[in-house]
């Protein structure tokens, strides 16, 4: 009896220790193109926006390989989760978001092109492929805009000499 109890402990253990390690894998991600840029908002499908929001800009990914850790008695399949390894980094440095026209900000004149995410009014998350633009409210209270079509352009360079770029036009009136 006691060698069955030993017998069994060994294989609880193996068989612990086999999930513990054989829960992790790894993804490894390539960031292919510019993706698309998409406003997010409580409007569910705007003809018009005149109220605040934020811009979201997706990029294309390919996955190139998925990577398993080759021991234990249970399949990687049955792995919980798996870390994201990209394999071209996003250049923080490099993200613009520009408008096709100009507006006032403050009783000052920002002319088109200009890099709005260099404003204060302006923040931005970076998580795996996504880009998140928050953009306070009051910014929407102090800039003034033509009524009508507006084009925003994303652009950001990824590690290995790709520059990508989306657009979204919005028919702003606030």
């Amino acid at each position: 009896m006691n060698n069955i109890t030993r017998v069994l402990s060994i294989f609880s253990f193996t068989l612990i220790l086999s999930v513990i390690l054989f829960s992790c894998c790894t993804e490894r991600i390539l960031i292919t193109e510019g993706g698309n840029l998409y406003m997010a908002s409580q409007l569910t499908a705007p003809d018009v926006v005149n109220e605040p929001f934020s811009l979201i800009n997706e990029f294309e990914i390919e996955y190139v390989n998925q990577e398993h850790k080759n021991f234990g008695l249970i399949n990687s399949a049955w792995a919980s989760s798996c870390d994201l390894n990209y394999e071209n980094e996003i250049d923080r440095t490099s993200l613009e978001l520009t408008l096709d026209k100009d507006f006032v900000l403050d009783n000052e004149t920002l002319v088109a092109g200009t890099n709005l995410l260099t404003l204060d009014q302006f923040t931005r998350d970076i998580s795996g492929a996504f880009v998140n633009m928050y953009i306070d409210p009051q910014f929407f209270t102090d800039a003034i805009f033509d009524t009508g079509d507006h084009t925003f352009t994303f652009s950001a360079d990824i590690e290995g000499g790709l520059s990508v770029e989306s657009n979204l036009t919005l028919n702003l009136n606030f």
